[in-house]
C-alpha cells in the first residue's frame, strides 16, 4: 500500500499557524495517538504518532508538528466546551 504524502499549509505572519490534513481522507481533525513499543524507530528520528478523527488512520509526523496538533486539539476542545455552555441554560428537572 502506498502512503500518500502529507500536505502542510503554513500561513506566514505574526502568530503563524500550521495546518495539516490527513493524507488518507483530507480531514483536518487530527489528534495525537498513543506511543507503542513498535514506534521506537520513529521516535529515534523525532517523529510522533497522530491519528485522524474521521478515518482512524495512524501516521507519523515530525515531533514539532505533533506539538502543534496537540495545541490545536486543546483549543478546539475548549471552543466546543464554551459553545455547549453558551447554547442554553442547564436542563431543568420536571
Amino acid at each position: 500500500m502506498q502512503v500518500p504524502s502529507l500536505i502542510f499549509v503554513v500561513s506566514t505572519g505574526f502568530g503563524a499557524t500550521l495546518t495539516m490534513d490527513c493524507p488518507f481522507c483530507s480531514s483536518a481533525r487530527l489528534r495525537n495517538s498513543r506511543t507503542r513499543a513498535a514506534d521506537i524507530l520513529h521516535l529515534l528520528v523525532l517523529r510522533s504518532p497522530v491519528r485522524c478523527h474521521n478515518c482512524q488512520e495512524r501516521l507519523f509526523v515530525p515531533f514539532w508538528t505533533a506539538k502543534e496538533i496537540r495545541r490545536a486539539t486543546k483549543l478546539r476542545r475548549e471552543e466546543e466546551r464554551l459553545r455547549r455552555s453558551s447554547e442554553g441554560s442547564p436542563r431543568s428537572r420536571s
